[in-house]
């Protein structure tokens, strides 16, 4: 019986510095986590030739690869070039092989990232159809939050834009006052950026809002959702609060937004009510300045994590059975119920916290039924048309 012929394609015997595993206990989550490194050999009718092959470890695709009919270290230099063209590398990337003489040379551990002054319009495209191709593919928004990272940090080493190379990407688009006045200018942009939906957030709906709300059981998680609702706090303010921002004397609360800004919000009566049970029923005896704090387990006393808050909103959308309840559309919630009840937008925007008052406008989407109801309104105040006499 013939032996099988077969080529050793590593070589772990050599004097070249070796790394730890790093890649072990990894739990992967994304792509460019773990890159992994083999080299294989395919038999030809009269030779072998060698493969180096590098696989992207969570989505199983392979982001470089080289054929040589030798073993010398240029073979996994070129599978590693084509993957770095190929993939933006970023910090916390591993790369994990089989530690042999051609992963171990010093030209393959210190290979240089391709230079940033080189990216032109062109490297970026083929870097979106390499995101397009992913399992799964990153939404347009992501893709577009990438490029930005990408020409900023081009600008910072290079001093200018990135330039348009092979390709050129020109769109242009108009701009006009939120409000509606003014002429609208038209505005031509160069680069390449993806098309992103527009996205429509649609307030719940009063019978919503009222399943969700007693779906609830504690005066803690009432005075979240309470604070959310009719004061229209984010998620993250909610949970910032401190026992010291409370000042039931003059029904208001002192509220710490983005960039630390503060601002005073008023009290409703009902809030009041619900905090004050919370507090002298509810709240462990704890040391924590804290508003909300974990109620029980072994976080109890403990300030509450935003973690802990999605936690909660996911329980309760399946007891409720109201699927679209979360903090965010909460606010819009806030938004459109104060414009039905006829709030002036600056007044609005002091409320919500908002620097710009065209972000106020994204909050005040009324709901479907909302709209219905003021355009009938509208149709029996209009000028009637009358049929004419001839037919």
């Amino acid at each position: 019986m013939r032996k099988r012929k077969f080529v050793v394609t590593t070589d772990s015997n050599h004097g070249r510095k070796v790394y730890p595993n790093l890649a072990r206990k990894m739990i992967l989550t994304g792509t460019d986590q773990l890159w992994v490194a083999d080299i294989t050999y395919i038999r030809l009718r009269d030779e072998f030739v060698f493969l180096a092959v590098i696989l992207d470890a969570h989505s199983r695709r392979v982001i470089g690869w080289a054929l040589d009919r030798t073993l010398e270290d240029e073979l996994t230099l070129g599978a590693l070039r084509m993957a770095r063209a190929r993939r933006m590398v970023e910090p916390g990337l591993v790369h994990h092989s089989d530690r042999g003489t051609q992963y171990a040379s010093t030209d393959y551990t210190s290979h240089p990232s391709r230079p940033v002054l080189e990216m032109d319009e062109s490297t970026l495209l083929d870097y979106v159809r390499d995101q397009l191709n992913e399992d799964p593919q990153p939404t347009p928004q992501t893709i577009n939050h990438r490029l930005g990272v990408l020409r900023s940090l081009h600008r910072f080493h290079s001093g200018h834009p990135v330039t348009a190379g092979s390709h050129h990407f020109q769109r242009s688009y108009r701009t006009q006052s939120p409000l509606g006045y003014g002429r609208p200018h038209r505005v031509i942009a160069s680069g390449l950026r993806l098309k992103e939906p527009h996205r429509v957030i649609v307030p719940l709906s009063a019978d919503e809002v009222a399943k969700f709300w007693q779906s609830f059981r504690t005066f803690r998680d009432l005075a979240l959702v309470a604070l959310m609702l009719l004061n229209g706090l984010r998620s993250q303010e909610t949970l910032d609060l401190q026992l010291q921002d409370l000042q039931f004397t003059d029904a208001q609360l002192r509220v710490l937004g983005k960039g630390n800004k503060p601002r005073l919000l008023p009290l409703p009566g009902e809030t009041i009510q619900v905090i004050q049970n919370y507090l002298r029923l509810e709240r462990p005896l704890t040391n924590s300045p804290v508003l909300f704090v974990s109620l029980k387990g072994p976080q109890r006393g403990l300030p509450m994590t935003i973690a802990g808050l999605r936690s909660l909103f996911r329980h309760h959308r399946i007891r409720s059975q109201v699927l679209q309840a979360n903090p965010h559309r909460f606010r819009h919630t806030f938004g459109a119920d104060m414009v039905r009840a006829g709030i002036s937008l600056p007044a609005l925007q002091q409320l919500m916290g908002h620097a710009q008052i065209h972000t106020t406008m994204l909050y005040v989407r009324l709901a479907p039924q909302d709209v219905w109801r003021e355009y009938a309104r509208a149709v029996e105040n209009r000028t009637r048309l009358s049929v004419p006499q001839d037919l």
